[in-house]
């Protein structure tokens, strides 16, 4: 298989490390970081209306308070 090079981000070291990798194991990279894109998005947007809701700026349509 022709692996190709990449250039990946260790956080751990905080510089741009270059990496071979095939087509296959690129994918399940690219799969990996949506997964965890979706989550981040989704803690996002909990936060942000958890903020709102105590500051007062918006109110959930099912409080009775």
């Amino acid at each position: 298989m022709k692996k190709y090079k990449m250039e990946v981000f260790d956080v751990a070291t905080g510089k741009w490390e270059d990496k071979y990798m095939t087509i296959e194991e690129l994918q399940n990279l690219t799969e990996a970081e949506d997964t965890m894109l979706d989550r981040i998005q989704a803690e996002y947007e909990i936060t942000q209306k958890s903020i709102a809701m105590q500051m007062n700026n918006l109110k959930d349509p099912k409080s009775k308070d």
